[in-house]
């Protein structure tokens, strides 16, 4: 401890050692005022009484010099006094009183000494009454410190005694020796009320540290309560609030003086208070802390959800004489985790369950249909022709549709079935308690289906405009057998393929015979992984002739050799590749072979101005770094890129039609051509066709297989030839299979041709013999 004025505690000294001799300190010097005035009258008294028998310059020196040092200890004291805040050092202080003490002692002592006279009775018994007066009381005052008190009586009686023996006579001698009986008698009687002093300065202390510390931690509790971010609320075997912090107002709206010796229900629903005040007696008769969430009502009638941790109070006898507990607000947090219960379980376009929830409610109908031996079903659903919509329309439009046909379909469902969007534009339906006769279960599902198509049959109202839809259903019906969900999802999703391969807008139950058939595709889907990989995708050309028969260029179509089941047409794995990004390395892939095959081609002046036609799938056009591919990749294989055509479907254009036009005139700016696929089978307009910046309309086969069976074909081909030759576009007919369609396409004004023909599809080794065939004899069918 360190103190002012560079005084410091001795740190072999104790606190407790420290405290006392401050207090010794401070005892000895409130007390050294009054035995300074009685000092002094004793002192007077003995004066007067002398003055006429002691010689008077003795009396007036003794006089002198006691007037000098209690004046002198006086002085000590006011200094002490003043300076009594100072903080300096105890010791200095107490040497100081003792040191002025004992010259006290000195001065009476010194005063048996010049005036005892064996002679005079009266001033013997007054001098010897005067020093026992001043050395009991001296041993008295200074009890608190045995030294001051030993240093005081000590030298009294040693500068007294040797008048009581020189001259020695037997009353002389009797009363020295009765002064220092009296002397010791008050020392020991001085050592022991020091000895009590001390202690009971000592429990003093101990006891006002023992009250700091109380008061400290009664504070640090007072803190604790009033700022702890719980709530702190105790209450007594009545249920009545004995202790209410600030933060259980701000949870309640209640001040601690609304609720003080209120009952604790008051806090709670009136239709839970019953429930509330079982629950927390049986929470603090646990007899451990316990946690329960509970309902609980703010002073504004807000419900709220806390989270209360509760634990009994006992008595010393170890009874339960209330509880406590502290409250927490979980209202937010029960909030966020119902949302992300919501999140978890629901769709939130539709608000409806979602597949996770769909599945675990399958689970229970299961679970149930396998005891009541009653039939149950799956319906699952799927919009047709919804990409088209979303293409057409845009997301926002398609999402409105799904949100109304999730109404509708919850509207001709039982309150007991569930109705979930299981993903993108399907639905899954789950519908039980159908009885026990399978043919009671089948017309039950019939009657539903019937009630979903009509219900599909309005009109939805899509931002004003009227849209019209159709949904394929697949059901899996079921009872108490050994099928997983997963099972019965995979048979009502080959039902719902069923419908749609039967022309779509329709239902159909679960038929194992389809079953080999998606076992196949699937079978499908999983080698294609590997084909392009094992070279296993090989280019096939046919040829692209103008109206004198002059090959002009090819279209590259793929074909699939299958290691084991031989070849496979792209109608087969196109349409599996375009579920997934497999396309789109299946488009790189096709990209890079026509790009070699233009550069081998520049090699052969018959081949050099020949074009190579391509498609480009939806998925891979849409790629963000799909221009800087095609211009990468014509670098790589430095072929000329004016002899490369894209053809484009109509459909991928529908979407968003003007980022699709910017990406175009990028692609114009690489050198290439571009081609529209198909044209005619889509919806959009023909004027639609000002935005893109096209080389080529390519008419799809469906018009020229019927166009001359079928005016409004023939109507529609005509048209589109007129409108490209007004745009300043190719033609090219696809599909040309008789010399009628090819002279009618002629007829019409139609510049190029493709189709069985002229040439079929082969390798190229086969496609160039041909070539060669053609250059040797132009009347040799290419």
């Amino acid at each position: 401890m360190t103190m002012n004025n560079n005084n410091s505690v001795d740190t072999s000294v104790s606190k407790e050692q420290y405290a006392l001799r401050l207090e010794t300190v401070k005892i000895l010097y409130e007390g050294s005022s009054r035995s300074f005035i009685v000092a002094v009258l004793v002192a007077a008294i003995l004066v007067f009484l002398l003055a006429g028998n002691a010689e008077q310059a003795t009396l007036t020196l003794w006089s002198a010099l006691f007037l000098l040092i209690y004046i002198g200890r006086y002085l000590i004291s006011l200094a002490y006094h003043r300076h009594a805040d100072s903080d300096q050092h105890a010791t200095v202080w107490l040497t100081r009183f003792r040191l002025s003490t004992a010259a006290c002692g000195f001065i009476w002592g010194l005063s048996g000494l010049l005036f005892f006279q064996s002679e005079n009775l009266g001033q013997q018994a007054f001098l010897i009454i005067a020093l026992v007066g001043v050395s009991g009381g001296a041993i008295i005052i200074y009890a608190i410190d045995s030294v001051t008190a030993k240093l005081f009586a000590g030298l009294l009686y040693l500068f007294t005694l040797p008048s009581f023996l020189f001259p020695a006579t037997a009353e002389s001698v009797a009363l020295a020796l009765m002064l220092a009986l009296y002397i010791v008698y008050v020392s020991v009687a001085g050592a022991t009320l020091s000895g009590k002093l001390l202690e009971n300065i000592l429990l003093r202390f101990k006891g006002n540290i023992h009250e700091r510390e109380l008061k400290a931690m009664a504070q640090r509790q007072s803190l604790h309560f009033d700022l702890t971010p719980m709530g702190v609320i105790e209450w007594d075997a009545d249920f009545k609030v004995t202790a209410w912090n600030e933060a259980a107002a701000n949870i309640f709206g209640y001040s601690a003086a609304d609720m003080m010796n209120q009952p604790i229900e008051r806090i709670t629903p009136l239709s839970a208070r019953d429930k509330f005040i079982k629950k927390i007696a049986e929470l603090a008769h646990g007899g451990k802390v316990t946690i329960s969430q509970i309902e609980n009502i703010r002073e504004n009638g807000e419900i709220i959800h806390c989270e209360w941790h509760v634990t009994p109070l006992k008595s010393d006898g170890k009874e339960i004489v209330g509880a406590a507990a502290l409250v927490q607000d979980k209202t937010e947090f029960k909030k966020n985790q119902d949302e992300i219960q919501y999140l978890a379980y629901y769709d939130l376009l539709t608000n409806m369950p979602n597949r996770r929830l769909m599945m675990d409610r399958l689970e229970q109908t299961l679970n149930s249909s396998r005891r009541s031996r009653s039939y149950a079903a799956v319906f699952f659903l799927d919009l047709d022709h919804f990409k088209n919509l979303n293409d057409t329309q845009g997301h926002t439009a398609g999402d409105l549709l799904l949100q109304e046909v999730a109404k509708r379909l919850k509207k001709v469902v039982r309150e007991k079935d569930t109705v979930s969007r299981f993903g993108g534009d399907e639905f899954a339906l789950i519908l039980q308690d159908f009885g026990e006769s399978k043919t009671q279960a089948i017309e039950s599902c019939r009657l539903v289906s019937a009630k979903i198509f009509n219900a599909m049959k309005v009109p939805f109202v899509l931002y004003d405009n009227e849209h019209n839809t159709s949904v394929s259903m697949g059901v899996c019906l079921f009872v108490g057998k050994d099928l997983t969900c997963n099972e019965i999802l995979r048979r009502a999703d080959i039902a719902m393929y069923q419908a749609k391969q039967a022309g779509r807008n329709g239902m159909e139950f679960f038929d194992e015979k389809l079953q080999p058939k998606l076992e196949y595709r699937a079978a499908l889907a999983i080698d294609m992984q590997s084909a392009t990989i094992g070279n296993e995708l090989i280019p096939y050309y046919q040829a692209q002739v103008n109206q004198n028969n002059e090959v002009i260029g090819a279209e590259l179509l793929l074909r699939w050799l299958h290691p084991r089941l031989g070849m496979i047409s792209p109608a087969e794995f196109i349409p599996i590749a375009e579920e997934s990004n497999l396309i789109n390395s299946i488009s790189y892939f096709v990209l890079q072979l026509a790009c070699a095959q233009l550069r081998a081609w520049q090699e052969e002046e018959s081949t050099k101005e020949m074009r190579l036609s391509i498609n480009i799938s939806a998925r891979h056009f849409g790629q963000a770094d799909f221009v800087d591919q095609i211009a990468s990749t014509l670098q790589e294989y430095n072929c000329p890129p004016e002899l490369l055509r894209l053809e484009l479907t109509e459909s991928l254009m529908l979407k968003s039609p003007d980022d699709i036009a910017e990406k175009m005139y990028l692609l114009k700016e690489t050198g290439v051509t571009l081609s529209l696929d198909d044209f005619g089978t889509g919806y959009s307009s023909l004027s639609v066709l000002r935005r893109f910046p096209l080389d080529e309309l390519k008419i799809d086969r469906s018009f020229v297989q019927n166009m001359l069976n079928n005016k409004d074909d023939a109507i529609i081909i005509e048209t589109i030839i007129v409108m490209a030759n007004k745009l300043g576009l190719e033609v090219i007919a696809e599909g040309i299979e008789t010399e009628e369609q090819k002279n009618f396409l002629h007829k019409s004004g139609c510049q190029n041709q493709q189709g069985f023909l002229f040439s079929r599809p082969s390798p190229i080794e086969e496609f160039e013999e041909h070539l060669k065939a053609l250059q040797r004899s132009p009347s040799v069918e290419v």
